[in-house]
């Protein structure tokens, strides 16, 4: 091309394009994702016993292998460079002759998984390597983002997964704090346990939990905003989702100004007269006494959520939780307090993990169906889960979603950046539509999908950081750890029908 140039032609041939072609490309594909380009060679050693047969065991391994359009060449006097290279030192003696370079997910089917003992000291235990039988031990918190995502079809053992990571970073890190909303009521069981120390938090219309969104740390700032301006700006989501619509800037500026009032006599006392911490009900009577028309207006549609039915989080707050272990069951929420109850909760949970790296402690954070967050009546809630998620790392905290609506998660470009910048995934079994889904957006080998397709519940794949890893997590069914963590409708039939009988 460049000898081309120097005669004056521009006509660049045609091969040199495609090559020029192929190039960009592989130079866009390892720049823009985890893939990464690697040097191959291929031996094969053959034996025989004597010279005709070992000729016609290669000239039929060459046919069989022309026929998947794979050229195969025989060595001549060089056998015993091809003896040193077969041995299994990974040393390659042929002088890269026969090298070749291919990606990683094309290598990887040569090659699928790395054979390594996977063994941190400070980590916790996930099962059995299916390759090599050992033990996976991983520490989540080296990753350089510790965030995660448990993912499975229905029945493949997606809570179980969850639960049972649970006992064992309880286990491992007693003075860590752990958190689960649970939207199914399946975790209950977990703090109810004598020595795991748990509390349940039930919100519901008819629950005597209330929450008070005004709770705040004062000394709190970020990204130059002092803690009264981030609360403002949370409020006003709140406020735009009872609303249904959103704020106009008029509507926003009272808000605002509402907000700031309320908090003036809490600021005064430094924080420390908690009798003067304002709550929902002290905002909607301050809109009331505005005299802009839009001021009545939000109040009006405030008015459900403090004096109605759906007054959980108008008054003071009457959670004084202080366990390890905290299960927020949103079960019985109900659609229409949900919108905005699941808001709320992630903005309890925020308040925590902030307090608690302020004492050294470290926050884990299970949403079991996280997909929840991401529904079309939801996307506030999607968005303030996006931030908690991008957050919590910053705070010394650990995220982990589950589950099993695969597509309703990928179909949301926030939930789908989630899942790809995620360092660490466990995949269960998938549905055949979930699968080539799965795939695509992890890049996996067929060797790699073969693993998501047994039909084994509690079995899988582990990705963590670029480590691929299939595992077996089955947990026997007999003992206190399976009692504890199953929810085999069946099983569960079987000990009323017990309890009965008795």
């Amino acid at each position: 091309m460049e000898d081309n140039h120097k005669k004056g032609g521009n006509f660049i041939p045609f091969r040199l394009k495609d090559k020029l072609g192929e190039l960009e490309e592989l130079q866009q594909r390892l720049a823009g994702s985890t893939v990464e380009l690697f040097e191959l060679s291929v031996f094969i050693s053959l034996s025989a016993e004597n010279k005709d047969d070992l000729e016609e065991l290669t000239k039929y391994i060459k046919t069989k292998a022309a026929k998947h359009q794979v050229k195969i060449n025989h060595l001549v006097r060089q056998q015993e460079k091809g003896m040193n290279s077969v041995l299994p030192f990974g040393v390659d003696h042929m002088n890269k002759a026969v090298c070749t370079y291919l990606l990683s997910d094309a290598a990887a089917v040569l090659l699928p998984f790395s054979y390594r003992t996977y063994f941190s000291e400070d980590g916790v235990y996930y099962g059995i390597n299916r390759v090599t039988n050992a033990a996976i031990i991983l520490d989540r918190t080296d990753e350089m983002n510790a965030n995660g995502y448990v993912l499975g079809t229905s029945g493949a053992g997606k809570s179980v997964t969850g639960k049972f990571e649970q006992l064992e970073v309880r286990n491992k890190y007693p003075n860590d704090e752990l958190i689960v909303i649970d939207p199914e009521r399946e975790y209950a069981v977990l703090a109810q346990k004598e020595n795991f120390n748990g509390a349940v938090l039930k919100l519901s219309p008819n629950s005597p939990t209330h929450y008070n969104i005004f709770d705040i740390d004062l000394s709190f700032s970020e990204d130059g905003r002092d803690a009264i301006s981030i609360k403002s700006e949370f409020i006003m989501t709140v406020i735009e989702t009872m609303k249904g619509s959103d704020l106009t800037s008029e509507e926003k500026s009272i808000i605002d100004r509402c907000i700031h009032k309320a908090y003036y006599e809490y600021q005064r006392s430094g924080g420390l007269d908690k009798d003067k911490l304002p709550t929902l009900t002290t905002l909607y009577d301050l809109l009331k006494e505005q005299p802009e028309a839009e001021a009545s207006q939000i109040a009006l549609t405030m008015e459900l959520y403090v004096t109605g039915s759906l007054k959980n989080f108008a008054g003071k707050t009457n959670i004084d939780v202080k366990t390890k272990y905290l299960v927020i069951d949103i079960s019985d929420m109900g659609e229409q307090l949900r919108n905005v109850g699941l808001q709320i909760v992630l903005e309890f949970v925020w308040q925590r993990v902030i307090a608690n790296k302020k004492n050294g402690i470290r926050t884990w954070l299970w949403c079991d169906e996280f997909s929840v967050m991401f529904s079309d009546k939801s996307t506030e809630s999607g968005k303030f889960f996006v931030k908690v998620y991008k957050r919590i790392r910053k705070y010394g905290g650990v995220a982990t979603g589950l589950t099993q609506n695969i597509e309703e998660v990928i179909s949301s470009p926030d939930a789908r950046a989630m899942l790809e910048n995620a360092e660490f995934k466990i995949l269960l079994q998938q549905k055949p539509s979930n699968l080539k889904l799965i795939s695509d957006l992890f890049e996996l080998s067929p060797s790699q999908e073969a693993y998501l397709k047994t039909g084994e519940k509690g079995t899988g794949l582990i990705i963590c950081g670029k480590k691929v890893i299939p595992f077996d997590n089955r947990v026997k069914q007999e003992g206190v750890v399976y009692n504890t963590i199953s929810t085999n409708f069946k099983e569960y039939q079987a000990k009323l029908a017990q309890k009965g009988a008795v």
